[in-house]
């Protein structure tokens, strides 16, 4: 299968815990959680950085790492 979208994965470990998934109680600490993410949080920070140079610049020439 093939998304065309991106998504943030959080997990969470703890050590004694359960989770209520549902109507079922899942004993285990561990959960994977994934949420839809927009692309542009990616950017953000780079064209944050280019608006305090105070140039405009081609989006390839500002996102550079």
């Amino acid at each position: 299968m093939c998304l065309h979208q991106l998504f943030e994965i959080k997990v969470f470990k703890e050590k004694h815990h359960s989770w209520f998934i549902n109507q079922s109680v899942q004993s285990g600490g561990l959960l994977h959680f994934a949420t839809p993410m927009d692309p542009l949080f990616l950017l953000l920070h780079y064209l944050i950085l280019a608006n305090k140079q105070g140039k405009f610049q081609p989006l390839d020439q500002v996102v550079v790492d």
